[in-house]
């Protein structure tokens, strides 16, 4: 399982008009060819759409596994509407289906903020913004920089409040903590939404922890994370005006998952990582799209036949889901 530390918090991951601007217009190459993917959470399926870019070869903000770079989606009446692309570094040696995942993190991360944002008690709506991964198709064969993931430009001041690895930063805001306690609550400790950063209360690039730490990307540090989450976190107003419970003696989550609150919040990349972990040399691409719907699926299929909660992973080797994703990949491709 591969790691990421965090950046340190120097680090601005997006820039509008901070230490970085985005490139001029006159630096932007070429219009382009491209796909994009958009997760639907509720369906756990992605939609896609053939658009037009047009991608600065220039970076200007980096991060601690990604570097950003102004993109611009071409209308077709010839307009543009100003994007950000993100891209993985190098050593990162990122698969396709990082990309994804990445992608479908933030998605599921906006899923719980429109549960927090119920609460009557809630002042400040929150939102992260809407993320896709975009496929290039007119680059070289070979060429790395065919996939990456996009969003919209956030204009304003830009502010990281904790990071994936439990460090606070003191923005003197309290919804953030707030709301990774309140992500931490609502699945019985067994998912954690951190890594909060953005402008005002409009959220990107989120983290998500869960306690076997084998889904949710690279940045997922897994039992370990949320133990740093929980020594950090300490309760502010916001916390006890929600009825969030206040953290006794940190320990680390164990165990098998509990059963969610929120049956869509499960993620089936589970099956799909652990398959791809003992395959490195032939990880998914879009076009797989159809094998990755049968395995989720025969995922589905699985769960309806055996409690979420029952389904306990094996101490060495595959988990039940990864052995089931492998076997059902090399059937289609013996087809």
């Amino acid at each position: 399982m591969r790691r990421i530390p965090p950046p340190p918090p120097s680090v601005i991951i997006q820039s509008s008009g901070g230490t970085a601007a985005p490139p001029h217009p006159q630096d932007f190459g070429p219009v382009e060819r491209a796909t994009k993917y958009e997760y639907n959470a509720q369906r756990k399926e992605w939609d896609r759409k053939e658009i037009r870019v047009r991608v600065s070869p220039t970076p200007f903000a980096h991060g601690g596994m990604r570097y950003v770079v102004a993109v611009r989606e071409v209308d077709t009446d010839g307009g543009e509407v100003a994007m950000i692309g993100k891209f993985f570094l190098p050593e990162c040696h990122a698969r396709t289906e990082d990309y994804f995942l990445e992608a479908s993190m933030q998605c599921t991360a906006e899923t719980f903020a429109q549960e927090y944002n119920k609460n009557r008690k809630v002042t400040n709506k929150i939102a992260f913004l809407s993320c896709y991964v975009v496929q290039l198709h007119q680059r070289q064969r070979g060429d790395t920089n065919t996939l990456f993931i996009m969003e919209p430009m956030l204009r304003g001041e830009f502010k990281k409040h904790n990071n994936n690895y439990g460090e606070v930063y003191n923005t003197h805001q309290e919804t953030p903590e707030a709301f990774s306690h309140y992500t931490y609550e609502k699945t019985g400790g067994q998912m954690l939404v951190c890594d909060i950063q953005g402008v005002g209360e409009f959220f990107t690039d989120p983290q998500i922890h869960t306690p076997l730490g084998t889904d949710y990307g690279m940045g997922n540090m897994g039992a370990e994370g949320i133990l740093r989450w929980q020594k950090a976190h300490r309760c502010n107003h916001l916390c006890q005006i929600l009825g969030l419970q206040p953290l006794r003696e940190p320990r680390a989550p164990h165990g098998p998952p509990r059963q969610m609150s929120n049956p869509m919040m499960e993620s089936y990349y589970r099956g799909v990582r652990g398959s791809l972990t003992n395959e490195p040399e032939a990880p998914l691409s879009p076009e797989d799209l159809a094998l990755r719907e049968a395995i989720r699926q025969s995922l589905l299929m699985q769960s309806q036949q055996q409690p979420y909660a029952r389904r306990q992973p094996p101490h060495h080797g595959m988990t039940e889901e990864a052995q089931m994703a492998l076997a059902l990949k090399r059937s289609l491709q013996e087809k």
